[in-house]
């Protein structure tokens, strides 16, 4: 389990070290970004399981909706001097969902 920045290596865990993590709790966290604020369109899944060839992980994600500093919706950061831009966290838990061969549609319930 982590919390912001150790949130974001509970998915690093996940996607490079599978076979060790059977699950990972993130809270406040995103799975990655754009070094580019101005274009968060462009965000990418740094800590996407496919580019590791990871095995399902069970995934708990906790996420205020009113976060500035790794918006639930994604986008830049609100703290000074930083130029990530994170990924929306609905995009990057469909991704696991995919990834796990859950459906997305129900990972809201």
């Amino acid at each position: 389990m982590g919390f912001s920045n150790g949130g974001m290596m509970c998915y690093r865990l996940a996607a490079e070290r599978s076979a060790t993590f059977a699950s990972v709790a993130a809270m406040s966290a995103s799975i990655g970004g754009d070094p580019d604020p101005g274009d968060p369109s462009s965000a990418v899944h740094v800590n996407d399981p496919a580019l590791y060839g990871a095995d399902p992980v069970s995934i708990l994600h906790v996420h205020g909706l009113a976060d500035t500093h790794a918006p639930f919706s994604g986008g830049p950061m609100d703290r000074p001097g930083r130029t990530r831009a994170d990924v929306p966290v609905v995009d990057e838990l469909a991704m696991w969902a995919g990834h796990d061969g859950c459906d997305a549609d129900r990972m809201w319930r």
